[in-house]
């Protein structure tokens, strides 16, 4: 029989006495105070302040090991994506060149540029002074490289013959340079006279060239 070694009640099976409830072990009492107390050893062993700090440097290497994995793998998402992306911007420069008209819109304006009419896709032929165009371009060379050059213009009579046809076969030139950082810029330009009258009546085409390649085109009609 195990007794308490505080009270000399009997320990029970949980090693606990049955009469003061302390913990056999827990509590030591001069053996020569209870002559028939046997000593009972404790029931618990704490873990030693050691081994329990390299528990904690274990689980925080293996916590930085998966946070750096997990990193990685981030990273290599992400620069497969900007690989992929990169890509797919030359294959479009590849197919419609660096850069592409988006919109189009034309008005009628005098000499200094003072709206007259418009937006509009037909004009009065008495009214008419310079079409001015305002062209929205969109670049596809946008996070690759800058882009410069001229945007060729020609305006189309209803004839199919350019008006104010230059050497090259354009009605006039715009010098443009797009930074890789725009994805969109906006270019105007106009042709005409102070005098009305100029335009012949019909279906006009204006279109828009760079480096060779056409960008884009409208249709206005001259009544």
């Amino acid at each position: 029989m195990i007794l308490c070694n505080v009270c000399a009640g009997e320990v029970n099976e949980r090693m606990v006495c049955r009469q003061c409830g302390t913990p056999a072990g827990v509590a030591y009492a001069s053996a020569g105070g209870h002559s028939q107390a046997a000593y009972a050893p404790p029931a618990v062993v704490p873990v030693g302040r050691g081994r329990g700090r390299g528990a904690g440097v274990k689980l925080a290497a293996v916590a930085l090991l998966l946070a750096v994995v997990a990193g990685l793998g981030w990273w290599g998402y992400a620069a497969r994506s900007r690989s992929l992306s990169e890509q797919r911007r030359r294959e479009l420069v590849e197919t419609y060149g660096p850069l592409k008209v988006e919109g189009i819109v034309l008005r009628n304006v005098d000499e200094n540029g003072n709206v007259l009419g418009g937006p509009a896709s037909s004009f009065a032929r008495k009214d008419i002074r310079f079409i001015l165009f305002e062209a929205t371009l969109r670049n596809n060379a946008a996070g690759l490289y800058g882009v410069d050059g001229n945007l060729d213009v020609k305006y189309i009579d209803p004839k199919g013959k350019v008006d104010r046809a230059d050497p090259e076969g354009f009605s006039l030139h715009k010098q443009l340079s797009v930074s890789s950082t725009y994805e969109t810029v906006t270019r105007s330009g106009s042709l005409g006279s102070k005098a009305a009258g100029r335009f012949d009546t019909g279906r006009w085409r204006l279109e828009l060239w760079f480096r060779g390649r056409k960008v884009g085109e409208t249709n206005f009609t001259v009544y």
